[in-house]
């Protein structure tokens, strides 16, 4: 990125971006998975950045910081706390073509954030920019309304309401499959009830905190491949189970999680 008077060049991957000052840059990078072994991954990204004086290089200082936007990812609840990521210096001096580099790695909550940048130009003053991360798994819509099912909340656990009404997002994989499930499952029991979907993941993807604190306990339910499904009868078990097997070529997991059962497919 390149701080000055008129323009900002972002820089990853050797790739240039260039934007008028009056407009904020952003990025995309998905969310890390560090607490668990599931999925584990830390997501990262280098960013460079330069200064101009009258569109010619010069020395300066420059400082980032980290801000998240409230409300975002599908977490419908905010506080102080909610991890933003870390950039890897978080400060350092530019000289004429040699980039100021800094490595961002992700958190494991989706969600915008603020990348804030100040720099302070030799012969030139302060400079400021705002970068948009957009920490995110991309391409996850919301499972259709069907009669083949019925879409329930999120619960945390007594006394606490998971502040998260978006939480039926998946993959187009994972929607076909579900709408399959649900139809096998209607054809075989037409007098049963609707099957009833609890979580899947958040609009954004990301770590699904159900009792608003930025944790688990849900250590999937972050890419759009894994659905909760509630109260089955011990009579339609067996075919379900055979149904979810049969849809997803044998690759489905089917877990007992006590008062739900827990489906994943491959990504």
């Amino acid at each position: 990125m390149r701080f000055d008077g008129t323009k900002i060049a972002i820089i990853f991957y050797l790739v240039l971006f260039i934007f008028s000052s009056a407009v904020k840059a952003a990025f995309n990078i998905e969310p890390s998975v560090t607490s668990t072994n599931l999925d584990r991954n830390t997501s990262t990204i280098q960013l460079g950045f330069t200064c101009t004086c009258l569109d010619v290089p010069a020395p300066c200082d420059i400082q980032l910081g980290l801000q998240a936007v409230m409300y975002e990812g599908g977490h419908d609840h905010h506080s102080a706390d909610r991890p933003v990521g870390l950039l890897e210096p978080a400060e350092g001096r530019y000289l004429p073509d040699t980039p100021f580099l800094t490595v961002y790695t992700a958190p494991e909550m989706s969600g915008m954030v603020s990348l804030n940048g100040t720099a302070i130009i030799d012969s030139c003053g302060v400079r400021s920019l705002t970068v948009e991360i957009d920490v995110a798994v991309n391409s996850l819509s919301a499972l259709p309304v069907s009669a083949g099912y019925d879409l329930i909340g999120s619960f945390g656990e007594p006394g606490v309401t998971s502040m998260h009404a978006s939480n039926h997002y998946v993959t187009d994989t994972m929607s076909s499959f579900v709408a399959r499930v649900a139809e096998k499952f209607g054809e075989a029991f037409p007098d049963a009830s609707p099957l009833k979907l609890n979580d899947a993941s958040l609009k954004a993807g990301g770590l699904f905190d159900i009792y608003n604190n930025w944790l688990r306990p849900h250590g999937s339910h972050r890419f759009g491949n894994d659905i909760d499904i509630d109260d089955i009868a011990i009579t339609h078990l067996k075919t379900l189970r055979a149904i979810v097997n049969s849809e997803s070529n044998g690759n489905a997991l089917f877990i007992n999680e006590g008062n739900h059962y827990h489906i994943r497919i491959p990504r």
